[in-house]
């Protein structure tokens, strides 16, 4: 009978020793590479129906408590996203606790732009891309302010609202021409090849980070949710002067909120009702060895407003935040190019080395067979490791409304829709009021079906 094993046994003691030493060395690389995480499972269905309590057990079967586990953050972080959607704002505060103090005190850099990387330096936690980070810590700022921690609430919105880094030029803005991912890298690359003296479109620069360090500059944040949280917590501390500065950001930004900023500024609520409504983006690899990330849309952005109907009449409001747009922008990503670089690296030192391990055997010389072998471990090392992180927050919401409300019976019944999308939510049971401050209440809606679905609030 045929026997594989035995063949190949046979011709590897039967090959050279040279090739069977550069063999093991390539081995001992191979075995050194790092793995592959088996995926999350994503609770698309769940969110999409409704079913937040299936969704966050679901979630919750994969939190770990090894800090050596890269998605020890990501785990937490996707739990309390989820607590929050069923409303137990104490279970969120738990998971969010650990994933607001790394992000707080390890994800600014000294020019207070986010951390360029995916994973925290030391150990290689995920903690996500810098538009990720922003909305946890919003999430948390949300979550403290459901507690009534009004200052802890200010606090986080404060965090999230970190500068970012923008690599556009003159040119780019006046032809309004997107910056991408991609776009990043050559430029690096041409900058690095300049810098060296090599052709601009050579595509070997060794290293990245000097254009990666000063071809950007700062900007402000632009991430609305985050300033009107702020505004609104400052408000209710007292501070107006502060409050008045961030609403007049948020109208900065975005014009169509000048009604909703009215009203708050004008005290006219007691409630403030967010409401999170979509699946965020996922996120996919492309380009060269996979090197290159980018955030595909689950639910498409449009400008569908949030129909609210209270006893009092019904009214629309305009959505706060588009959490594709964040992750579509560039200022919002992590540096990627770094990872492409090093891919190109790789595929030079991969050909070099096996030109150069054949030429050794030819040849009988151990010598060019070690350094083929040497090349050729480097490129299948950077290869392997040129691949971009694709882990992400999959249980984000793609948008986000905010609505003063005055709520003076609990019992009172709220209804909520989507313009242009079936169905009606019908919220109740709303928290009593303890003193002057008002409520923060979060509610997520399904993508709907059509029919009135009633949502109690409450733990």
């Amino acid at each position: 009978m045929f026997d594989q094993r035995s063949l190949m046994r046979d011709a590897w003691r039967g090959a050279p020793r040279p090739v069977r030493r550069a063999g093991a060395a390539l081995l001992w690389v191979l075995l050194l590479l790092p793995g592959c995480n088996a995926p999350m499972q994503t609770p698309t269905r769940e969110l999409a129906d409704g079913r937040y309590d299936d969704a966050l057990a679901k979630v919750v079967e994969e939190i770990t408590d090894d800090r050596s586990e890269r998605r020890y953050m990501l785990s937490r972080m996707r739990a309390g996203v989820l607590a929050l959607d069923t409303d137990r704002p104490r279970m969120s505060e738990q998971f969010f606790a650990e994933v607001y103090d790394v992000l707080r005190t390890q994800g600014i850099n000294a020019d207070k732009t986010v951390s360029a990387v995916v994973l925290t330096e030391g150990v290689k936690l995920w903690k996500g891309e810098p538009f990720e980070q922003a909305m946890a810590l919003a999430y948390y700022g949300m979550v403290q302010a459901r507690l009534g921690s009004w200052d802890s609430a200010r606090a986080a919105a404060g965090n999230a609202l970190f500068y970012l880094r923008n690599f556009e030029n003159d040119q780019d803005r006046a032809a309004g021409r997107r910056i991408d991912t991609e776009a990043i890298m050559l430029r690096s690359i041409e900058y690095e090849n300049r810098q060296a003296g090599r052709p601009v479109g050579a595509g070997d620069a060794r290293d990245t980070d000097a254009y990666l360090d000063h071809g950007y500059v700062t900007e402000e944040s632009n991430f609305t949710f985050a300033y009107l949280l702020h505004a609104i917590a400052s408000q209710q501390m007292g501070r107006d002067l502060e409050a008045a500065d961030y609403f007049q950001r948020v109208v900065q930004i975005e014009p169509a909120m000048r009604p909703t900023v009215d009203r708050l500024k004008a005290r006219g609520y007691n409630t403030v009702l967010v409401v999170a409504y979509g699946l965020g983006p996922r996120k996919g690899r492309y380009g060269m060895d996979g090197a290159l990330s980018e955030f595909i849309p689950r639910t498409r952005s449009d400008g569908a407003a949030l129909s609210v109907s209270t006893p009092l009449g019904a009214a629309s409001y305009p959505r706060v935040t588009d959490v594709n747009a964040m992750a579509r922008d560039h200022r919002w990503n992590n540096l990627e190019d770094v990872r492409r670089a090093k891919s190109i690296l790789g595929s030079v030192l991969l050909v070099g080395g096996g030109i150069t391990l054949g030429e050794g055997i030819q040849n009988h010389s151990e010598a060019a067979v070690w350094t083929g072998a040497a090349l050729l471990a480097s490129g299948i090392y950077m290869k392997a490791t040129a691949a971009a992180n694709t882990d992400y927050c999959d249980v984000f919401p793609q948008r986000l409304y905010v609505v003063p409300l005055m709520i003076d019976d609990p019992s009172q019944r709220v209804e909520l829709s989507i313009a242009g999308r079936p169905g009606v939510v019908s919220v109740t049971g709303w928290p009593a009021a303890d003193g002057p401050e008002a409520r923060l209440v979060y509610v997520r809606l399904p993508e709907l079906t059509a029919g009135t679905r009633v949502h109690t609030l409450g733990e």
